[in-house]
């Protein structure tokens, strides 16, 4: 599926990186608004470490993998913001 639509989705998400940070925000919360509705594999959890792990176990995995995973995304992006150059100051409407 990244090969697919991988490319695409980052040109669009790393054109503006606070929106895109913000887009990632809402949609890590979506998933967790929606998550009873998966099948717990499918939530982030599956690895083969948390395969063997047993079922009642996953729920926490996965939780703990959308945290780390917004956390890492939230540090690159404050490191990307951090090394751009100054904005332009808006220019007036005519």
């Amino acid at each position: 599926m990244n090969q697919t639509y991988g490319a695409p989705i980052n040109r669009y998400l790393f054109q503006d990186l606070g929106r895109g940070l913000d887009l990632t925000v809402n949609v890590v919360a979506w998933g967790e608004q929606v998550k009873a509705a998966r099948d717990p594999q499918s939530a982030g959890a599956r690895t083969a470490a948390s395969l063997s792990l047993p079922p009642a176990e996953w729920a926490a995995i996965a939780e703990r993998t959308r945290v780390k995973y917004l956390k890492s995304f939230q540090d690159a992006i404050t490191g990307m913001q951090d090394k751009l150059p100054p904005s332009p100051p808006a220019q007036p409407s005519r």
